[in-house]
C-alpha cells in the first residue's frame, strides 16, 4: 500500500524545501498534537424535505436520480488531539451517467472552520463561489482514479436510467506529525490502496 504525505514541491532536487513546508503545514493544523479548528468537506447528502424545506435552492440532482444538498462535513473536531494511531475513513462514491473511457484524477478540498459554534454550509446561499464567513480553504486532496475502472459498476438509478459508480474511501491519518492521506477501493473483494497528494493552499 502506498501513501502520500503533504506535496507542495514535487521536484526531488528541492525535497528539503518541501520538508520543511511540510512541517510548516501541519502546524496550521494542529497546536501541539490538538486540532486548531474543524475540518471538514463539502459532502453531498441525500435531500430531507423536512430538514431542508427551506434549501431547495442549493439542492441537485445527481447522476442515480437522487436529489441531494452540500453541506460541511466535518472531519476533525477543532480541539481534537491527534496521536500517532489516529485515522478518519470517510466512504465516497462517484457517479456517471455514460460509461467513461477513463476517470483522470480526483480533487476534494478540505477546509477549515474558525467561526463560532457548528458550521453547516461551506458556500453562501447567495453565492456558491463564496465562502461563509468564518470558512476558508486548508487545503486539496489529489489523486489518480485510473486504477479504479475496473470496478465501476452499472446501476440503475431511481428515474429507472442506468449510471456506472465507484465506491472508495479516503484515509486520513497524522503519523509523525504529519498529515497523511490515500486512496482505498475494493476490487473484486480484494482491498487496495493508492497515494494521495494533499496540496497546500496559500493564505495562511
Amino acid at each position: 500500500a502506498e501513501r502520500t504525505e503533504i506535496v507542495t514541491i514535487e521536484e526531488p532536487s528541492k525535497k528539503a524545501a518541501a520538508e520543511g513546508a511540510a512541517i510548516w503545514f501541519s502546524k496550521q493544523l494542529v497546536r501541539g498534537r490538538a486540532a486548531r479548528y474543524t475540518f471538514g468537506i463539502n459532502a453531498g447528502v441525500p435531500f430531507d424535505e423536512e430538514k431542508h424545506r427551506d434549501h431547495h435552492a442549493r439542492s441537485y440532482i445527481d447522476a442515480a436520480g437522487v436529489k441531494r444538498l452540500r453541506i460541511f462535513d466535518p472531519l476533525i473536531a477543532k480541539g481534537s488531539v491527534l496521536s500517532d494511531d489516529w485515522e478518519k475513513v470517510t466512504n465516497h462514491h462517484r457517479s456517471y451517467t455514460s460509461l467513461p473511457t477513463e476517470l483522470g484524477s480526483f480533487t476534494s478540498t478540505i477546509y477549515a472552520w474558525s467561526g463560532q459554534g457548528e458550521a453547516h454550509w461551506v458556500q453562501t446561499l447567495q453565492d456558491n463561489d463564496k465562502l461563509v464567513p468564518g470558512m476558508r480553504i486548508f487545503c486539496k486532496l489529489k489523486a489518480d482514479f485510473s486504477p479504479l475502472r475496473p470496478s465501476l459498476k452499472m446501476q440503475t438509478g431511481s428515474n429507472n436510467g442506468t449510471f456506472w459508480r465507484i465506491d472508495y474511501q479516503i484515509v486520513l491519518s497524522f503519523k509523525r506529525s504529519v498529515l497523511q492521506a490515500r486512496l482505498r477501493w475494493f476490487e473484486d473483494g480484494i482491498q487496495r490502496e493508492g497515494p494521495v497528494s494533499i496540496l497546500a493552499t496559500s493564505g495562511w
